[in-house]
């Protein structure tokens, strides 16, 4: 039986070992999986989720994500050897760990730097994605405001960014180390988006807005972290 047919994808290509297939949407989760990929230089397989006809609901996906969400990614090694893996902290951390063997972009377990990549990492997918995730999906998608008022959610990314801000200005501009890595990248995805979606002014956090600037203008990652 082939891998394809194991993962039930019924609109997928016929693929050989290795190949790595990355289940995504129009979300800013996904997009920091491509971005990482792409800076990374590493070939894959985009697999866009129709979420409007609710695909990633669908009996076979949730065998991969068992909460219908995207991302998820499928790896097969040559040996045909296969890891299925869904939440973008930890798909950033894999892939980092398999495929920047430079450590271009992240810290590996025997810097001192890898457990404060990760905490941020982790800070930012429990903190932000929340917040920004609903403020994205009720404004950018739904066209509505979110459930409390957008105010509201001004106030709580007010709160993210000041922290934010600080830890900027604490590690001259950086949120860990002293260039991009998964941390930025985790980060950046919803943080922009959602800056955008709510009409948040960066006055207050010039290190914020200072380091968003520096991120997007690396090439390729502004086009990737807005989907394209």
């Amino acid at each position: 039986m082939a891998l394809e047919e194991i993962e039930g994808d019924p609109h997928s290509t016929q693929l050989q070992p290795p190949y790595l297939k990355v289940y995504t949407g129009p979300t800013p989760n996904g997009f920091k999986i491509t971005t990482l990929l792409k800076l990374l230089n590493v070939e894959f397989q985009r697999r866009e989720m129709d979420m409007g006809k609710g695909e990633h609901k669908q009996p076979w996906y949730l065998k991969i994500h068992p909460d219908g969400r995207v991302p998820a990614i499928s790896d097969v090694d040559v040996d045909g050897n296969r890891t299925v893996l869904f939440e973008s902290a930890i798909i950033l951390e894999y892939l980092a760990d398999k495929y920047d063997t430079e450590r271009k972009y992240s810290y590996d377990k025997s810097s001192p730097l890898y457990w404060k990549q990760m905490e941020w990492l982790v800070y930012g997918s429990a903190n932000n994605d929340p917040v920004q995730g609903a403020a994205f999906f009720h404004i950018l998608v739904l066209k509505t405001d979110p459930p409390g008022g957008k105010d509201a959610y001004v106030q709580q990314t007010n709160r993210i960014l000041k922290v934010y801000n600080d830890r900027l200005v604490e590690n001259n501009g950086w949120f860990v180390g002293d260039h991009l890595n998964i941390a930025d990248i985790g980060i950046i995805a919803f943080l922009k988006v959602s800056v955008e979606s709510l009409g948040i002014k960066l006055d207050a956090f010039p290190a914020v807005a200072d380091w968003m600037k520096r991120v997007t203008d690396i090439s390729g990652v502004g086009e990737s972290i807005s989907g394209a």
